[in-house]
């Protein structure tokens, strides 16, 4: 059930961002978009001392609690190919979500279809990375099922790209979301199926993770992509679709955790 936990956390970060390209041009200016984000950020911390409960592990007065060696975490070879994934996942999920819609408007596409293009993806990226999960986990081998639809991913992209119709731009880009949807938080959960790992340490280990996976959100479309294809044209989709192809790797190499293999 960790990989459907991980994904509504996900989903719910996907939700803000829908929410923040529907309101955030709404709100006039840079400070006044910075000032509610920081008055929502306070009412949050309120909330989580109040509300969230520390969540203790009883165990008997002569057991031993386990002594937690962060560097195994470091050590993890499955780990850091689940954050290198996460990196390129994030690559291609800011390359929808930042370059699309302005490549599409050079392209003669009008600003409200290539608005609506982006928003179809984070809304159906949001609802497949709560069912995704659980379906890709109940299949018998979670290594090819996500190098597969990390594939499909790229090409359906691609397609976006290239289609003229925006009735069939759209479907590709829903087909895209479905696919991608589930990715992200399959590789969080991987961490927590690992022996040197475990639940004791998966919050290190998803910190990693987290922060690798944010180092890719930031390099890798505006230091990688776009100055390899050299602006946003067909290039660019085109090397978003190898780093999908790249992640498919990342996929291929981690283990299987399926429910089924690991019975």
């Amino acid at each position: 059930q960790l990989g459907i936990a991980i994904g509504i956390i996900v989903a719910a970060g996907n939700g803000g961002t829908v929410l923040a390209m529907a309101i955030g041009t709404r709100l006039g200016t840079y400070s006044q978009a910075f000032m509610i984000s920081g008055i929502i950020f306070a009412v949050l911390t309120i909330l989580w001392f109040l509300f969230v409960k520390e969540n203790r592990v009883e165990q008997e007065a002569k057991e031993e609690i386990p002594k937690i060696n962060f560097g195994d975490v470091f050590k993890s070879k499955y780990t850091w190919i689940a954050a290198i994934g996460a990196a390129l996942y994030m690559g291609i999920n800011m390359t929808v979500s930042a370059l699309l819609s302005p490549g599409l408007i050079s392209n003669g596409v009008t600003e409200s279809a290539a608005s609506i293009t982006v928003i179809i993806f984070s809304i159906v990226a949001l609802i497949a990375s709560i069912i995704m999960p659980g379906i890709i986990n109940k299949l018998p081998n979670t290594k090819i099922t996500c190098a597969l639809l990390a594939i499909l991913t790229g090409i359906f992209l691609n397609l976006v790209w290239h289609t003229s119709s925006n009735g069939m731009r759209n479907v590709f880009i829903a087909l895209c979301g479905v696919c991608a949807g589930g990715l992200l938080p399959t590789l969080m959960s991987v961490p927590a199926t690992l022996s040197e790992i475990g639940p004791l340490k998966m919050g290190a280990a998803g910190g990693l993770i987290s922060t690798v996976m944010m180092a890719g959100a930031f390099i890798l479309p505006s230091y990688v992509i776009t100055p390899l294809a050299g602006g946003i044209n067909s290039n660019t989709f085109l090397i978003a679709g190898v780093c999908a192809v790249i992640l498919a790797v990342m996929f291929v190499l981690l283990p299987n955790t399926s429910v089924k293999e690991n019975k």
